[in-house]
């Protein structure tokens, strides 16, 4: 029970998160793709790292979440995807940037670089993300 409990929950985690993860996890391989073939190729390659690793879980979950990208992907559904986590990073961006001038007026000069560091991080994060879109809206 707990090992399917834990493979639902890999399936659940693939799925919602997949296209942050995918893109931030890019191998070279890949890079030649866009869309829905640039998605099945870093499963794959996600699954050859775990078979490598004896990480057989992973190499189930990952199985189950390449099966399921390959019977509903699509350009529309992954710009759409994009689109919502374009928006979930822009929102963390505001909210980081809220602190930060909290922090400032609070003069604590640590919390000024943790949310700096944090803001720059999700503006590249960004970058990547908006990148990827117009990529996929010029395929």
């Amino acid at each position: 029970m707990n090992k399917l409990f834990n493979v639902s929950s890999f399936i659940i985690s693939a799925l919602l998160l997949g296209n942050i993860q995918i893109a931030l996890a890019s191998s070279v391989e890949c890079e030649e793709y866009l869309g829905c073939k640039r998605k099945f190729c870093e499963i794959e390659h996600q699954i050859t790292i775990a078979k490598s690793k004896g990480n057989t879980d992973k190499v189930d979950g990952l199985n189950i979440a390449l099966k399921e990208s390959k019977s509903s992907c699509s350009t529309k559904s992954l710009m759409e995807n994009l689109i919502a986590e374009i928006t979930e990073v822009k929102e963390e961006i505001v909210e980081y940037e809220n602190d930060q001038k909290e922090a400032v007026a609070d003069q604590k000069a640590s919390k000024v670089r943790k949310y700096n560091d944090k803001i720059a991080k999700e503006r590249i994060k960004l970058e990547q993300l908006e990148a990827e879109l117009n990529a996929l809206k010029q395929s």
